[in-house]
């Protein structure tokens, strides 16, 4: 089972479709763009706190997902949710 936020889902649950692998599609941190390609900080701020308000209720979201599941590890690189949701169901993560 593979947990990706947004670009990554888009990316992956193609190539994975009709395959024994899962793809989960989970939130993620992301950049604000202006039209000439910066990034926009006041939007990038922005988008972390509303990310951070619903952090905790995306990691409760995630505990069933985990109960059903029940993997005996979970990796994870950039996003936040995994680690959190692995500790609260005792679960080994890197």
């Amino acid at each position: 089972v593979l947990f990706a936020p947004d670009l990554a889902y888009a990316l992956l649950e193609p190539v994975y479709r009709g395959t024994d692998v899962q793809v989960i599609r989970i939130p993620g941190l992301s950049f604000a763009y202006g039209p000439r390609g910066r990034v926009r900080l006041w939007g990038t701020l922005l988008r972390s706190a509303r990310y951070r308000l619903q952090l905790g209720s995306e990691v409760r979201a995630l505990l069933p997902v985990f109960d059903r599941l029940r993997p005996d590890l979970v990796l994870a690189d950039f996003e936040p949710i995994l680690p959190r949701a692995a500790r609260r169901s005792g679960i080994p993560f890197l």
